[in-house]
């Protein structure tokens, strides 16, 4: 099923670059949902999990909001250089990530085993920071109050759903204290 959500996605975004004619950026990210899809397919079973009603609401929340921001940002104010530079970052983040996660991703949290090396070694959810790099550019460019509450909440959101991950990684893997210790950020390098 979360396959076929993340290839859905792909298609969408996919689709909503061509029509908006947009740029690269977006056929990026929409390759990184491909394969983030091909990695749901190959996954084995987790060890652990944690499918609690209000970790899916949570989790299922902060993988929609990014669809409405991307429907109420204004697709003509998007091409300023600046936010292409940071959404183009955070599209080589999100595609690192998903490197580095490999089949190890998962829209609840669950424990297959511990990813700490590439963007995980400078910060616990580089993928969270991505979606709010991009995301606050979308909310940037369109420049409402509805987008950027809409960005805020996306970021409580995903600061919830890192704190239920860490939590059931750190009841299941005896290591996640070290890596707790020694990665300190969860999103942005010396911020958050």
């Amino acid at each position: 099923m979360l396959a076929a959500w993340l290839a859905a996605d792909a298609v969408r975004a996919f689709i909503l670059a061509q029509e908006l004619t947009l740029d690269a950026v977006e056929i990026a990210g929409t390759l990184a949902l491909i394969g983030a899809a091909m990695f749901v397919l190959l996954r084995p079973a987790p060890f652990a999990q944690d499918v609690r009603a209000s970790s899916v609401v949570i989790a299922v929340a902060a993988a929609l909001v990014p669809i409405a921001l991307q429907l109420l940002s204004a697709p003509s104010a998007r091409s300023a250089s600046f936010l292409l530079f940071v959404q183009a970052s955070a599209v080589a983040i999100l595609t690192l990530s998903i490197v580095y996660l490999g089949r190890n991703f998962s829209l609840v949290p669950q424990y297959r085993w511990m990813v700490a090396s590439g963007p995980y070694a400078v910060v616990r959810h580089p993928m969270y920071g991505s979606y709010l790099l991009f995301d606050g550019a979308l909310a940037l460019a369109s420049m409402s109050w509805a987008t950027g509450a809409l960005w805020l909440a996306e970021a409580a959101l995903l600061l919830l759903r890192a704190q239920r991950e860490e939590k059931l990684l750190e009841s299941s893997e005896p290591a996640y204290r070290t890596y707790l210790a020694r990665v300190r950020y969860r999103f942005v390098p010396f911020v958050v």
